[in-house]
């Protein structure tokens, strides 16, 4: 990745993907998965793949990481929210 931006992008697209995924696979439980996955995805990358012998970019890349689970989730819980609607809820959300 060239940039933070390219980064971000990328990031968008493939969490609306993998959320979308989620939802039709019928995963509706979305806010335990929030509040356990994203701190466990940081303590995961950061603590056991030995992000701290990075220092700064090994806590940025965990923090990258764990962004990226909320986020991923943060979709599903508005595809849920959303209902059978059959619209795209994924639409417009930023966190």
């Amino acid at each position: 990745m060239q940039t933070f931006a390219g980064h971000e992008e990328k990031l968008e697209r493939y969490q609306t993907l993998a959320a979308q995924q989620m939802y039709a696979a019928g995963k509706r439980s979305w806010r335990p998965a929030t509040w356990f996955a994203t701190p466990f995805t940081w303590f995961q990358t950061y603590f056991l793949r030995a992000g701290f012998l990075d220092g700064y970019r090994g806590a940025l890349i965990a923090q990258m990481a764990a962004r990226s689970v909320r986020l991923k989730y943060a979709k599903l819980g508005r595809l849920v929210a959303s209902g059978p609607t059959g619209r795209d809820a994924t639409q417009g959300i930023h966190s």
